[in-house]
């Protein structure tokens, strides 16, 4: 294996020993020097690692590499904020949104059955008066007639 271990045997005989392997050394550096971390690097180049002061917790994939979790009743994730940094991501299942979802680039979408045979398209105009606010909402179908 290549690496530093020191024996521990206290008769003298080494056959009746324990060995500590895994020292680390100029030769087998360890994988993290902050003493805050609790790191595991793996032989492929994956990384998880745990800075208990800064309660960061961070796994790191090497090319190629993809993640899994199962769990029979349920998983809940809990942060203040999440930003996905993916191409498009697929849903397979019903996405169950509770609160309104708020998008900057555009929403379409499309489907079949009774449920997704209604494709509108909604334009939204706003004015401003004595009277106050006014919105009107025009809203047409996907082959863009007019709906009441």
């Amino acid at each position: 294996m290549d690496e530093q271990c020191l024996v521990f045997s206290r008769s003298g005989d080494l056959a009746a020993g324990v060995v500590l392997a895994g020292i680390n050394s100029s030769h087998q550096q360890a994988p993290d020097d902050d003493p805050h971390n609790t790191c595991i690097v793996y032989p492929d180049g994956a990384k998880i690692d745990y800075n208990h002061q800064s309660h960061a917790f961070n796994v790191t994939l090497p090319d190629g590499g993809s993640a899994v979790i199962e769990a029979p009743a349920a998983v809940t994730v809990r942060f203040a904020a999440v930003t996905p940094d993916a191409p498009p991501t697929t849903c397979t299942r019903n996405l169950l949104v509770q609160k309104a979802p708020t998008y900057m680039g555009g929403m379409s979408g499309q489907g079949s059955g009774a449920v997704a045979a209604a494709w509108l398209i909604v334009k939204v105009t706003h004015s401003l008066s004595t009277q106050g606010l006014t919105t009107q909402l025009e809203m047409g179908s996907k082959n863009n007639e007019k709906e009441s």
